[in-house]
């Protein structure tokens, strides 16, 4: 039951908060440290340490959870909901998401590039169909490790779970090694189904194209290297009937029904929105079925 409130309490948090700056700064610092680091040991090395760091990661705040809990419920209820908040960034989707399109809708297309650059650091860009359609590409990369997959494992491992998980995202972000690649895809198989599942639901909520959403999952989420990423993806360009281009791959999703414009990045976001707050209600009545009666 602790574990229920705590990923509540914890993503009422980030939708009222967000990520606070100092999060941002310390996940860059993080990242280069990672970076410098790697760049000195080998590849099998890299392998072993990559596991320990995870494993490491994981006993720590396991402990920390345990002993906190063992002496005071409401301590630790606090402390794994500081954690949950930590691990969810939907808000930030958000606000890079609304940021964005206001940019675009008043015709400042000077401001959106900044911004576009800024947020996906995936060079520049000056076009505003170019700039929408990255940005969706961002919500939809984004919704997974940043919302879902986090409630997932908090559901599943606590606060312990969120940690690992996150741990494992910014080894892959700073290094992208063989292991680490693979534990994420793994780690993120079934998020992102169950993502899908739900993101069909939010679709029929919005009164977008479902039929046409399916068609284009099953056709195109292979598209890209990863065999998770595309999936939200190829879902969303065909519900909502536009055809999407990565500037960092180039990979091509969905049929160009119509030109993608700024509403649609705003159209994906709410996609994703309904389909997490979907997942999370879900995943807690689940989660309370098995406390309950198992």
């Amino acid at each position: 039951m602790s574990v229920v409130i705590s990923v509540v309490i914890g993503y009422v948090l980030d939708m009222i908060i967000g990520t606070p700056k100092i999060l941002k700064k310390g996940k860059l610092l993080i990242l280069k440290e990672l970076k410098n680091f790697y760049r000195k040991i080998s590849g099998s090395l890299a392998i072993f340490v990559t596991i320990f760091i995870i494993a490491f990661s994981g006993a720590i705040v396991y402990g920390i959870i345990y002993f906190v809990e063992y002496y005071n419920m409401i301590a630790s209820i606090m402390l794994q909901s500081i954690i949950c908040y930590f691990c969810i960034s939907c808000k930030l989707i958000k606000t890079s998401a609304e940021s964005v399109h206001k940019a675009l809708k008043r015709g400042y297309i000077k401001n959106a590039t900044r911004l576009f650059n800024k947020i996906t650091e995936k060079g520049q860009t000056d076009e505003p169909k170019e700039i929408a359609e990255n940005i969706i590409v961002m919500i939809m990369d984004s919704s997974i490790d940043k919302v879902i997959a986090p409630i997932f494992f908090i559901m599943l491992f606590g606060g312990t779970g969120g940690v690992v998980y996150k741990v494992l995202v910014l080894i892959n972000d700073a290094t992208g090694n063989i292991i680490a690649r693979i534990l994420k895809n793994i780690a993120e198989l079934i998020p992102t189904r169950v993502a899908i599942i739900f993101m069909l639901v939010s679709a029929k909520v919005l009164k977008l194209n479902c039929k046409s959403g399916l068609k284009i999952l099953n056709r195109d989420r292979y598209n890209v290297s990863s065999i998770n990423r595309g999936l939200p993806l190829a879902f969303c360009a065909g519900a909502l009937g536009i055809q999407l281009k990565s500037k960092k791959t180039g990979v091509i999703i969905g049929d160009a029904k119509r030109d993608v414009n700024y509403n649609d990045i705003i159209k994906s976001f709410e996609l994703i929105n309904i389909a997490s707050l979907l997942t999370l209600v879900g995943l807690v009545v689940i989660r309370l079925i098995f406390v309950l009666y198992v």
